[in-house]
């Protein structure tokens, strides 16, 4: 959905060292997630994951795997 957007801010910028992004619907297996809820819902519940914030006047969320909550650094 943003894909547009970025490479209309990646020409404009006039330092095109950041290759053209390419939409991928596809998901690397990440512990934390960004996501546009309408688009994303489905993977967000098919792989139970947990929607740790969502935005005030978006749709944008944040969604983790559950054992990401139990992983932290010791200080």
């Amino acid at each position: 959905m943003y894909v547009p957007n970025l490479n209309l801010y990646r020409l404009m910028s006039g330092r095109e060292t950041i290759s053209k992004f390419v939409f991928n619907r596809s998901y690397p297996e990440r512990l934390i997630y960004v996501f546009y809820d309408p688009d994303d819902h489905a993977f967000i519940e098919e792989h139970k994951l947990k929607v740790v914030y969502h935005g005030d006047l978006t749709d944008v969320v944040v969604a983790i795997k559950p054992e990401a909550e139990f992983r932290h650094s010791a200080p």
